[in-house]
């Protein structure tokens, strides 16, 4: 158990799987399910055939709000003064992170960033992203990058209610 607290031992996440645990912290225990389409076009794209709503597949009542908060706190200042703060002059967006480095015995370690957005509160515009890129290195230094730059992009065409 103490090398699981820790972020070590025999863990194995998709990326899909790890944006599902970051939206479970963002959405403080409600788990949606994950979805690729919003809607459906008619073939001029002027219509909306069929919108696609979101699906709760699990409410949690078993964590505090309390402690939703403290964990949320810790995520954002991964982003302003912790391992992540690099990122800041990378996104055009505050956002609330964590960084992860996977060990590997065969090879560089894994790098994995998991964020969301905005900060501020559930926005129906909120987005959370999880990046794993295997055999480079630290977190921070591959996978966050790349997710700052999926935030910007995301945020950009959907825009950020602050």
């Amino acid at each position: 158990m103490a090398n699981l607290a820790i972020g070590q031992g025999d863990w194995l996440l998709t990326p899909l799987q790890l944006a599902l645990v970051g939206a479970f912290i963002y959405n403080e225990g409600v788990v949606f399910k994950p979805h690729i389409v919003k809607e459906i076009l008619s073939s001029d794209g002027k219509e909306v055939i069929k919108r696609i709503e979101p699906e709760v597949l699990r409410k949690s009542t078993d964590i505090s709000h309390e402690i939703f908060s403290i964990i949320k706190e810790g995520m954002i200042n991964v982003f302003e003064s912790g391992t992540a703060r690099a990122l800041k002059y990378i996104t055009k967006y505050p956002i609330a992170g964590k960084t992860g480095t996977a060990e590997n015995p065969h090879g560089k370690p894994h790098s994995i960033f998991l964020c969301y957005g905005p900060t501020d509160g559930v926005d129906p515009n909120d987005a959370v992203v999880s990046v794993i890129i295997e055999n480079v290195g630290s977190g921070s230094a591959y996978a966050g990058p790349v997710a700052a730059k999926l935030i910007d992009a995301y945020f950009d065409k959907y825009g950020y209610k602050k």
